[in-house]
């Protein structure tokens, strides 16, 4: 099983071609990093739990029935007073996409998670600058590490919450647990490093990660590249024409973890031909589900 951990809100997509000033009529449907991989990973074929806290009140529950129906394991979802992370997104031709969020309000303090015993790859979706946050997170790698299994971390350090904000220190500590870590070119930005191919060993060292890790940056529809014990693998994604790429970054990361779950034996690759072809498989994956919602969109 994989445990997907973060990130759990509502999106609220507003109907194609209205702009959000004319109020349009919304679409809930399940988001945030953590609740868009898990999806994901079900449409695969995988068993899937999720971890995370939603608000204790009937939007919250909407939430945990949603990803329930779509056979989300939810034991590791905990209520709390506060409110359910909502985004709303405008779907117009405009080639710049917009967003009101309202992020999801918990107090002082992360709480604890307990992940299935049966969890044998975790991925902790969206790293927020919050010191609690990173210690209940890093508690739960270390667990998964002890049970001999993969952690995986997408840091997608969104703008809102990291600027301006020191690195926590707990976050070194964090990813030095973790056999994957996934990059973007303005995530690396967010933490004060570098995202450029002749740099990205220097970068890999500088979050921490450990000797037998992997690091892989991605650049939106540009070139992605891995670095681990490997040396550095570059590939290119193929060619899709989008409006919007909402998601497109959950896709990706959904399939490299099937390919650890049902290709790699759990296991991230350590050889170069074998690196190449799960950059593939993740790239190509992304730009088809990129490309099936935008048909779904237009119907």
């Amino acid at each position: 099983m994989i445990a997907c951990v973060g990130e759990l809100m509502w999106d609220l997509l507003g109907e194609e071609g209205v702009a959000l000033e004319a109020g349009p009529r919304l679409q809930p449907v399940v988001g945030g990093a953590a609740g868009n991989v898990a999806l994901e990973l079900r449409a695969l074929g995988a068993a899937v739990a999720v971890g995370g806290v939603v608000s204790a009140d009937a939007w919250g529950e909407a939430l945990i029935g949603a990803l329930e129906t779509r056979g989300v394991d939810t034991s590791a979802v905990v209520r709390r007073p506060g409110r359910t992370g909502t985004v709303i997104i405008e779907r117009t031709q405009s080639e710049h996409e917009r967003y009101v969020s309202f992020r999801p309000d918990w107090g002082r303090s992360f709480p604890k998670l307990s992940l299935p015993p049966e969890v044998r790859i975790l991925h902790l979706a969206a790293v927020d600058p919050d010191p609690s946050q990173i210690a209940v997170w890093s508690s739960l790698a270390r667990e998964v590490n002890q049970r001999g299994g993969v952690v995986s971390v997408d840091l997608n350090a969104r703008p809102r919450a990291w600027r301006g904000r020191a690195r926590p220190a707990g976050l070194k500590k964090l990813l030095g647990r973790a056999h994957l870590c996934k990059a973007s070119e303005r995530d690396l930005e967010m933490l004060g490093q570098s995202s450029l191919r002749r740099d990205l060993p220097d970068t890999f060292r500088a979050l921490g990660l450990s000797s037998g890790a992997t690091l892989i940056v991605t650049r939106g529809g540009g070139t992605a590249h891995a670095v681990g014990p490997f040396g550095v693998v570059a590939r290119r994604p193929p060619e899709v024409t989008l409006r919007r790429s909402v998601g497109a970054g959950d896709a990706f990361c959904a399939r490299l973890l099937h390919g650890l779950l049902h290709q790699l034996g759990t296991e991230v690759p350590s050889q170069r031909a074998s690196v190449r072809r799960w950059l593939e498989a993740a790239h190509a994956h992304a730009a088809g589900r990129m490309s099936q919602r935008a048909e779904e969109a237009r119907a």
